[in-house]
């Protein structure tokens, strides 16, 4: 079921918590991610936050709050982490470093085609994320190229856990097709 939380101190669009919000970095299907201060250290980080505005479900509130236990857990190089994670007046939040750069599809709309040389070296680093996070026994499940940013350097980088779950762990969107994610990149363990 889904319903309202108390978001009295919400009302401010350009304050969360502890938070200044300085600007929007993007926005999708499970949240808004924004470039934000922390008032205390003055440390400027990627603010994520989970549907802003409107109504939460506790499927919701739980599916967030496991994706930043999933990235808080890993430690690799072409995986974002996580600094913190907790709650604002109930809707859940966590923070990254920023990533100055852009996303992939940015980046593969821009530059075309690819020869196999750019290509692998685009990519390789994603596989291995991906690969951290199957070591840790966890399926991404919703890998995109919105999930990616690289970086001025050029470097890669996955931003986000999806909607990941335990190697072998059944899950109603495996076992029907349908759920959470973008179907243009759905894997084939989801539909199989």
């Amino acid at each position: 079921s889904r319903h309202v939380l108390d978001r009295s101190d919400l009302a401010d669009r350009d304050r969360f918590g502890k938070f200044t919000l300085l600007e929007s970095l993007g926005k999708g299907r499970s949240g808004e991610v924004f470039r934000a201060r922390e008032d205390r250290t003055d440390r400027v980080v990627a603010l994520r936050v989970l549907a802003f505005e409107g109504d939460l479900s506790p499927e919701s509130i739980g599916s967030f709050e496991h994706e930043a236990r999933v990235l808080a857990g890993i430690a690799h190089r072409n995986l974002v982490g996580i600094l913190e994670a907790g709650r604002v007046g109930g809707v859940p939040y966590y923070t990254m470093p920023v990533i100055e750069g852009r996303p992939l599809d940015q980046v593969l709309g821009s530059r075309g085609h690819l020869d196999p040389a750019d290509a692998t070296a685009l990519l390789l680093p994603v596989v291995e994320a991906v690969g951290a996070l199957h070591a840790a026994g966890l399926v991404h499940g919703d890998l995109e190229p919105g999930s990616v940013l690289v970086d001025r350097q050029g470097v890669p980088l996955l931003v986000d856990a999806g909607i990941a779950r335990r190697l072998g762990e059944s899950a109603e969107w495996s076992r029907t097709g349908r759920g959470p994610g973008a179907s243009t990149y759905m894997g084939p363990e989801r539909i199989l």
